[in-house]
């Protein structure tokens, strides 16, 4: 609607975080129309894919500071270091979160099919992502809710897994604790993904970290037919979850 009133400057912020694909593509395509027809337009979006291919000009905020000015691929470049950067910082020790603190998760592993840590994870192998968490008071938790979201290493949505899609209710949880996300035969091609996780407690967000981790997939026989096709669009994994009590918090 904004688009058809024909400012001479459009400011879209994040508008690619809702609505389906097909609505995503006619948003970048009014936009492209607007900018070729002489406007201008200010996009705020943590979509690389989509500023590389929009944009002329970029410029990176962080903590509300401007930090670079330039091309979009050289400023993407240094936006993606920052990215790494924060996920080698311990979970437990984040700053840049949000929420009630009523849950904090205290740290992020990839487990394989056997219950072990691996740093890489094939296209079409059985993975676990396992999140330590500990609440604020020490005391049970309840009516909680857990979801994991995977975004390519340009911040394109792939998948999220989370308790309440999958079905698991999570009435009392113990007040430390680890929950494991199981996904069978991981549908991913091979590259770097970045997992985000969020916790929600009686409907409220109690702790929320962006770029909390990453998962790098090699490639694997995922189709059984020796051919590997990368995958470019979002799209769900059939998962399920488990809980256990445990007496650590790190």
């Amino acid at each position: 609607v904004a688009a058809h009133l024909e400012p001479e400057i459009l400011l879209i912020d994040e508008v690619l975080a809702v609505g389906d694909v097909a609505f995503q593509k006619k948003c970048l395509g009014k936009m492209e129309d607007v900018a070729r027809g002489g406007r201008t337009v200010l996009f705020v979006s943590h979509n690389m894919a989509a500023v590389q291919g929009l944009c002329t000009r970029c410029l990176l905020l962080r903590n509300g500071l401007l930090q670079a000015d330039g091309p979009p691929k050289e400023i993407v470049e240094q936006y993606l270091a920052h990215l790494t950067k924060d996920a080698q910082v311990p979970l437990s020790q984040r700053a840049d979160r949000q929420g009630s603190g009523r849950i904090r998760f205290t740290k992020l592993t990839i487990l394989n099919a056997s219950g072990q840590t691996v740093e890489h994870a094939l296209s079409g192998q059985d993975v676990a992502i396992a999140m330590n968490y500990c609440s604020a008071d020490g005391r049970p938790v309840a009516y909680a809710e857990f979801t994991v979201t995977f975004h390519t290493a340009l911040g394109q949505f792939m998948f999220n897994c989370s308790t309440a899609s999958s079905g698991l209710a999570l009435d009392a949880l113990p007040p430390t604790g680890r929950l494991v996300c199981h996904i069978p035969e991981l549908p991913l091609a091979p590259g770097r993904y970045t997992l985000h996780l969020l916790a929600r407690v009686g409907g409220q967000t109690a702790d929320q970290v962006e770029q909390a981790g990453y998962l790098d997939v090699l490639a694997g026989d995922y189709f059984g037919t020796g051919q590997l096709r990368a995958q470019e669009d979002g799209f769900l994994v059939k998962h399920r979850w488990s809980v256990a009590e445990c007496d650590f918090t790190g």
